[in-house]
């Protein structure tokens, strides 16, 4: 299995799939719920694997769910980024001397590669995180509300996706799971054919996804202030970004951005 999932991981990536990085972080707190420690996670090959099968998974019931309802299937796509925002991304790359190329995602993915600087290894790893910010949202919606070329997933590099694989946590995969059965002629209890439901149900899991993305920034920020609140911390840190009220500085030691003003530390 582990076998097949580089293969597949690397046939995407030949496609154009897009290698970009996250900061993942657990807050340690003690009985008075402030933070003390946070552990930074870890990805390692079984988390790949797993991750591959699931998108081979999504995929394959993607295609299967059309067949049966090309028009009133629940999909996921990832659109290109928007040329002004993306534009913003290359400007401050320029001024390291980097040319990153957007025209397609593989462009991307080579000129992100080449974003390396000799005496900081960690450099890549920040730009990529940065190229995060940049990428458009993903969004569910109905098949036959879009056209087959717009249902491209840009991300992973693939021509059409849904979720369907975390139906504990994901509203969307409970939609498509009962989609699934449908096909199956098993169960006609939720009907495929209320395209306004459908419409409905897309537009409330788009604006609570939106929510809680929001929710786990601030909440992250919030966080990282309490904990570095009255420290005083010398390390090395690469300043990502300077305005009026803000400077964001990446920190490999801690994996922490977006501190505010006031409450800087020393770096």
């Amino acid at each position: 299995m582990n076998k097949i999932s580089r293969s597949l991981r690397r046939k995407r990536l030949e496609y154009g799939a897009l290698s970009l990085e996250s900061a993942a972080v657990k807050f340690v707190l003690n009985e008075k719920k402030e933070p003390i420690d946070f552990k930074c996670y870890e990805m390692l090959q079984a988390n790949n694997l797993i991750e591959e099968f699931m998108i081979l998974t999504n995929l394959t019931v993607a295609k299967h769910i059309l067949t049966y309802f090309p028009k009133n299937s629940l999909l996921r796509k990832h659109p290109v980024p928007k040329e002004n925002i993306i534009e913003n991304f290359i400007k401050c790359t320029q001024i390291k001397g980097f040319r990153i190329r957007s025209e397609s995602n593989r462009l991307l993915n080579e000129s992100l590669d080449k974003c390396n600087i000799s005496d900081c290894r960690v450099f890549n790893r920040c730009i990529r995180m940065i190229a995060t910010k940049y990428m458009s949202q993903a969004l569910y919606f109905i098949s036959g509300k879009e056209e087959p070329f717009e249902y491209y997933h840009y991300g992973l590099a693939i021509p059409i996706y849904t979720h369907f694989t975390s139906p504990i946590r994901r509203y969307a995969d409970i939609i498509v799971h009962r989609q699934l059965v449908n096909t199956m002629a098993l169960n006609n209890e939720f009907s495929v054919q209320n395209v306004a439901l459908l419409e409905h149900v897309c537009h409330v899991i788009n604006k609570r996804h939106k929510l809680s993305q929001c929710i786990t920034r601030d909440s992250n920020r919030l966080y990282t202030l309490k904990y570095f609140k009255d420290k005083r911390i010398i390390t090395d840190a690469i300043i990502t970004n300077v305005n009026k009220t803000l400077i964001e500085v990446y920190i490999p030691s801690a994996l922490f951005k977006a501190f505010n003003i006031n409450n800087l530390i020393s770096i």
